[in-house]
């Protein structure tokens, strides 16, 4: 796991290391410099046709000490043989002391300078490169006048963007507040990764984001020490290996004993797709309780399920509530519709007395939301409960539009989680998983996801996962998450965005487990 920082935290950071480690600002900003000024020339590198003198690299920096990180780099590639233009912007006043150093040794060696005057602002057509060092992470406010107009000039020309830390206009918290960002195609990113740039739609701004190391005196293995709150997280491809292994002497009923109610008369897709998907990742035996016209279909494409069914006249919820003791984890809701009989499917298994991990999906949660008694229900679930609503779920269940939510997951997802007691898992392209001391951000996963039944497979790889043997239920689905956007990932590189399935994420799962093994064993 790699924790995902924000402006406070990384204010923590940078004066731990030069108050109390006593490692000088001036070195920490040289790194960060020279981290920048290599990157760029490993890109101008490979412009094969050009020598260094046909180069030209332009950075644009405010006087902050963001901006001062770019007059270092530009002044290190213009002693690298680089044609090379310091465009500021800013008032007249002086900048930060770091800032007025890092200019005086631009003026001493006779780097070229310009000034930005407001409706007048120097087209950047000719520069191969621009480094971006004008708002660093600790933006708080709308960028407008002249700084706006810079940002739309930088975002017109073909050159490559190059961020310093973070593209301008972009907050590196869970909260946006500027509608100016430059639109990088890389950013070079100190220490950590942030939040702000793994979430959308800052993820789309940062290009591809390139973490260096300049030498804080903190890790991500010492970073919680320095920090009073528990920052995000993101889970990596080598945390996959982190799933327990299973006994050599087990057999299917200690793998994890699986009830998915799913499936109505006329939605059986969603009760087959998590069934697949559980017995892909790992899950030893899986009852489906569907109605009866989805038997035969599922039998027939997960022949390994085990099938108890309902018709529109019989519920059989007392059937229900033995399978539900019986299970370690329940799946609700995938294709369930919603009607009254599925709302007593839903009620029958939140008062079975199961203690098993208790997934809510789909039409679970859209029953939940028009009968709010049922969180009574879930305060008094002896398990643990997992909700996991797509943002048009969410917004049924709060009453907040579909673009608070999406402008805010973070916070929707962890206020949600704390009150009502349980795990939220909030679907969107940076799907945000939480509990009350946890918050993970999702990395994996692709636009050709957005298709009929994803949430579905999803679903199945939780409850693996539940069943994996995990202390931890939160870190768990989490993971679950990753490795259902890795699956995607797979089907993005063999079906194409535009002509994957859910079926096909389901079916690539097992290749995802396969070849991490062999990444790292």
């Amino acid at each position: 796991m790699k924790y995902l920082l924000d402006s406070v935290a990384m204010k923590k950071i940078d004066e731990y290391s030069i108050k109390t480690t006593g490692i000088p600002s001036v070195v920490l900003m040289e790194r960060a410099a020279l981290s920048v000024s290599s990157f760029v020339e490993k890109l101008a590198y490979n412009k094969k046709d050009s020598g260094k003198k046909d180069i030209s690299i332009c950075v644009v920096c405010t006087k902050g000490n963001n901006g001062a990180d770019g007059l270092a780099a530009i002044r290190q590639l213009y002693l690298h043989g680089y044609k090379t233009l310091v465009y500021e912007a800013g008032r007249k006043e002086p900048g930060t002391d770091e800032y007025e150093l890092q200019k005086n040794i631009i003026k001493n060696l006779e780097i070229p300078f310009e000034c930005a005057v407001q409706d007048n602002i120097l087209p950047l057509d000719e520069y191969d490169f621009i480094i971006d060092a004008m708002f660093g992470i600790g933006l708080s406010r709308d960028v407008t006048g002249v700084y706006a107009q810079i940002i739309d000039e930088i975002n017109r020309v073909s050159a490559v963007k190059v961020a310093v830390d973070i593209p301008s206009g972009l907050s590196a918290g869970i909260v946006q507040v500027s509608n100016k960002k430059v639109k990088a195609d890389y950013t070079v990113t100190f220490g950590f990764d942030k939040t702000g740039m793994v979430l959308y739609p800052g993820r789309k701004y940062a290009g591809k984001v390139i973490v260096s190391d300049i030498g804080f005196a903190v890790s991500q293995d010492n970073v919680q020490k320095i920090l009073e709150n528990n920052p995000a997280r993101m889970i990596e491809k080598k945390d996959i290996l982190m799933i327990p292994e299973r006994e050599a002497d087990g057999n299917k009923g200690t793998s994890g004993k699986v009830l998915i109610a799913a499936g109505s008369r006329s939605m059986g897709g969603a009760a087959f797709m998590s069934a697949q998907s559980a017995y892909r990742s790992g899950c030893g035996l899986v009852r489906v309780f569907t109605h009866e016209n989805n038997k035969n279909a599922l039998l027939t494409l997960v022949p390994e399920s085990i099938c108890d069914t309902y018709n529109d006249k019989n519920s059989n919820c007392d059937e229900l509530t033995k399978w539900c003791t019986w299970a370690d984890c329940i799946i609700a809701g995938p294709g369930l519709s919603v009607s009254g009989q599925s709302e007593e499917i839903v009620k029958c298994i939140l008062q079975s007395g199961s203690d098993a991990t208790l997934i809510l999906d789909a039409d679970a949660l859209n029953i939940i939301s028009e009968n709010e008694e049922y969180y009574e229900y879930i305060s008094r679930y002896k398990g643990k409960v997992i909700m996991t609503p797509h943002v048009g779920e969410m917004s049924r269940l709060t009453g907040k539009s579909v673009g608070q939510i999406k402008g805010n997951s973070v916070e929707t997802a962890l206020c949600y989680s704390k009150e009502h007691g349980v795990i939220c898992v909030l679907k969107d392209a940076a799907t945000v998983v939480c509990d009350h001391d946890n918050i993970y951000i999702n990395t994996s996963g692709n636009c050709g996801m957005a298709t009929g039944g994803s949430g579905d497979v999803l679903t199945g790889v939780i409850a693996g996962m539940m069943c994996a043997g995990f202390d931890d239920e939160c870190f768990a689905a989490a993971l679950a998450v990753y490795i259902h956007g890795c699956a995607g990932d797979m089907c993005r590189k063999n079906q194409g965005i535009f002509s994957m399935k859910a079926w096909d994420i389901a079916e690539s799962l097992s290749t995802v487990f396969t070849q991490n093994n062999t990444d790292y064993n």
